[in-house]
């Protein structure tokens, strides 16, 4: 007899096979051959002749080794075949027998995974989740992506409430604007998602180039990773946090702090478009009594695009956003990333102030800065002077708020001059007006008063005019005119005393 081995559609290297039969005789004589391990190449025929005694019963074994675990394509094959051989006046004749064949795909792989998740996200309900699809409720495994990723533009959305809150829970508004990421510049990309029952958690963003989608083991390189800063321009990674007392099967939320992916490059070659990855990860334990774990975490790395499908498809705290990338050649020279937090003890009706101040900047060049916070934006301004300053004045806002900036210098030609710096200040403005301005204007002349100044009604002001105000006693707001969120009032002029809270400074060769 000749045993064969047949390989079809395997990797052309590194792919080894061997055979061994071990048996008996009737009369329990031993009886075994093999073929030694040897490489193996896509349809080739490797063969091994033996004199197998009659009436022999013994146990064929095939071994493949793949030692470097390269993925075997869908339907390839390596196949055991038995042959008798006859020979007439020295020829030779081969007659199979029989045959049995090993075939490889990646969907015997995805169904022991989609059970695996099965079982892991096995439980009385899901606290969070990303949805199936728009319309889509908590089923899993999901039929495509979910669309609770929302990249909305360079700038912050400043009604983004409206846009991605409930009226708007079964709309793409990233797919109706044709939302791309954008090259060197900021991108500020707001996820939403749906609790079943009180609960809180946390939620981190990825924007990997598509083609490392496969490798989890990669998902935390530093490139990878979407970051926050603080206030001395070191970066951390970034996480919003949500929390419900709600406990409706179905309670949409919008985490309202966006995401700032910034200054993506062009993706590398072999890659034709970022991939945003959400993950969630609630507070306390699950239902087997585990504290939740981020997701990517849980797992290895996929061999197939299939098996990462499956995982993101069954588990309700995974989402991915395929995302256009769009050059841009206007890229910014340099890039100052800070932060800044309203410290405790102050009131939502305090006046803030963030500044820029240049000092010794080409004239020609330009400066802008955006954050994560709609109202604190400065677009594109050309320098002028020697030194200049830029800024906005804003209100509304609580102790503990937290705005993310990047101010960006654009050279225009121009080279950085020695002692050049760009100085971003938080400042805290004490409006004076009433009898002490005159005062000190008019009897201690100290000076001309400052102009009346513009801020928009922001979310925290005291007298809110609210369209859809339950009945009841209403409130007064104490003394502040009721205003509309979003509208812009005027702040009397007066004596201006601005108290400076904390710097952060970039300088070219300051001596």
């Amino acid at each position: 007899m000749v045993f064969g081995i047949e390989a079809v559609g395997i990797p052309a290297k590194n792919i080894d096979a061997s055979l061994s039969c071990f048996g008996a005789t009737p009369d329990y004589i031993p009886f075994s051959f093999g073929h030694q391990r040897v490489h193996i190449t896509p349809s080739t025929l490797l063969s091994t002749k033996a004199t197998v005694p009659v009436n022999f019963d013994g146990t064929v074994t095939l071994n493949v080794f793949n030692d470097t675990q390269q993925t075997f394509a869908d339907y390839s094959s390596i196949s055991l075949i038995a042959y008798a051989v006859t020979v007439v006046d020295g020829q030779e004749t081969f007659t199979t027998l029989g045959a049995e064949h090993v075939v490889f795909h990646s969907n015997i792989r995805v169904k022991k995974l989609l059970r695996k998740y099965e079982v892991a996200n096995d439980g009385p309900f899901y606290p969070f989740y990303f949805r199936d699809s728009l319309p889509g409720g908590p089923p899993f495994p999901r039929r495509r992506y979910p669309a609770d990723i929302q990249p909305l533009g360079v700038t912050p959305d400043p009604n983004v409430g409206e846009n991605l809150g409930p009226k708007n829970y079964y709309v793409d508004i990233s797919n109706t604007r044709n939302e791309v990421l954008h090259g060197n510049t900021s991108n500020y990309i707001y996820i939403r998602g749906t609790t079943t029952a009180p609960t809180s958690g946390k939620v981190r963003l990825y924007a990997l180039p598509n083609n490392m989608l496969l490798h989890p083991s990669l998902y935390d390189e530093e490139s990878n990773i979407v970051w926050d800063y603080n206030d001395d321009g070191e970066r951390y990674v970034a996480i919003r946090s949500y929390s419900t007392n709600s406990a409706a099967s179905l309670n949409p939320i919008l985490l309202s702090e966006p995401f700032s992916c910034a200054d993506r490059p062009l993706p590398p070659p072999g890659h034709d478009h970022y991939s945003l990855v959400a993950e969630c990860k609630p507070d306390g334990t699950g239902p087997d009594g585990a504290e939740y774990l981020w997701p990517h975490t849980q797992v290895d790395d996929f061999r197939t695009a299939a098996e990462f499908t499956a995982w993101v498809q069954i588990g309700p705290y995974v989402a991915l956003r395929n995302v256009e990338y769009m050059r841009n050649a206007d890229a910014a020279s340099y890039v100052l990333r800070t932060s800044f937090t309203i410290p405790e003890g102050f009131s939502p009706t305090d006046y803030w102030v963030f500044s820029v101040r240049l000092v010794n900047c080409p004239v020609g060049s330009a400066i802008s800065f955006d954050s994560s916070d709609p109202e604190i934006q400065d677009s594109l301004r050309t320098i002028t002077t020697s030194e200049m300053n830029i800024g906005i004045i804003f209100t509304g806002k609580a102790p503990g708020f937290n705005c993310q900036v990047a101010i960006r210098w654009f050279a225009n030609g121009k080279s950085a001059q020695p002692g050049q710096r760009i100085v971003a200040s938080l400042i805290y403005r004490s409006v004076v007006t009433t009898a002490l301005a005159d005062h000190l204007t008019g009897r201690k002349n100290i000076g001309k008063l400052a102009e009346p100044f513009e801020v928009t009604v922001g979310d925290k002001y005291p007298n809110l005019e609210m369209p859809d105000r339950k009945k009841g006693h209403p409130k007064v707001g104490g003394a502040h005119v009721r205003r509309v969120l979003g509208d812009k009032y005027s702040v009397a002029g007066g004596i201006h005393v601005d108290y400076v809270v904390g710097v952060d400074t970039w300088g070219h060769n300051l001596t």
